[in-house]
């Protein structure tokens, strides 16, 4: 669409934020984009300490707090509503984590807990809801994986390393 129809992009008499995934910046196609625009990668927040084999990652607080931050400032502008109303914090806590610091994805695993906990009746997102959504994002990225990368994600797994390998 942008490579075709640029003006689409410059035609709001706004300030306008496109966001777009990062695999895309980097194809030749976004070049023109890139040289018309000011553009900026946004990179994941940091919530966890790297992983080493046999113990998990630790926390990066500093990183939740970003997270939270966001949330926070989502539910209160324009939304008028108390995050600790809507959202119990051990919950909030278990979607910054699944996040992995992609704030797409916490946005998203909020969305999908709002919407469910709308459709149970309940008033707050409790960490039974926040596993639900979680669930359903991983279902989302288990469809797309065959067996050599589940394979891979393994060995990344054991290692606490990438293996530079071409899947």
């Amino acid at each position: 669409v942008f490579a075709e129809n640029e003006e689409w992009l410059d035609g709001p008499s706004c300030s306008v934020l496109y966001t777009a995934p990062i695999m895309l910046y980097f194809r030749p196609v976004f070049g023109q984009v890139r040289s018309n625009f000011d553009t900026r990668p946004f990179p994941n927040v940091k919530v966890h300490q790297r992983h080493r084999p046999g113990r998990p990652g630790t926390p990066d607080l500093e990183g939740y707090n970003v997270m939270r931050a966001v949330v926070h400032k989502r539910l209160r502008n324009p939304l008028g509503l108390d995050p600790h109303q809507v959202i119990a914090p051990e919950a909030l806590d278990h979607l910054i984590e699944m996040s992995g610091g992609v704030m797409r994805e916490l946005i998203g695993l909020v969305r999908d807990a709002s919407l469910q906990v709308r459709l149970a009746g309940q008033d707050r997102i409790d960490e039974a809801i926040a596993a639900q959504a979680i669930y359903r994002l991983r279902r989302q990225y288990a469809a797309g994986l065959s067996e050599p990368y589940y394979e891979e994600l393994k060995r990344v797994h054991e290692t606490g390393r990438r293996t530079d390998t071409e899947i």
